[in-house]
């Protein structure tokens, strides 16, 4: 990719965000990514609506303070449309995933068991996004 890519990484534990963190800046430069951290959806709705443009992925937590579960998919996604989302959750209903990717979710990963596939899968939707931009400008 020619530009790092930016993640707004949506999570309220602050010891969860400064890992994840961590894991996706301290990657070789091919690999690295730069993470944008809100604790909140409603401070996640306010960078997207502030910096539009900026964000080639988000990941998301569904257990936030200020909202829970699939909820919190439809209403990022009633605020931005296009941006990749990647639900990362400790939530292990099987159900849950399904209807996470109805409700607008591009992948769904597992915390603390699909971590070393967190930088992969941003990488690749950060990868398909630009692509899918490219296309449309």
């Amino acid at each position: 990719m020619s530009k790092t890519p930016h993640v707004l990484l949506v999570e309220d534990h602050e010891i969860d965000a400064m890992y994840y963190t961590r894991l996706l800046e301290k990657q070789p430069e091919s690999s690295r990514v730069h993470v944008t951290h809100c604790y909140s959806l409603a401070e996640a709705v306010a960078i997207l609506g502030r910096d539009r443009g900026r964000f080639d992925v988000i990941i998301l937590d569904l257990g936030l303070e200020d909202s829970q579960g699939i909820s919190t998919i439809r209403t990022l996604r009633h605020h931005e449309h296009d941006v990749p989302v990647i639900v990362l959750t400790g939530n292990t209903d099987h159900s849950m995933v399904s209807q996470a990717l109805l409700a607008g979710a591009n992948d769904y990963l597992l915390k603390k068991q699909d971590d070393e596939k967190l930088v992969n899968h941003t990488l690749f939707q950060a990868s398909y996004y630009r692509q899918r931009q490219h296309k449309v400008a």
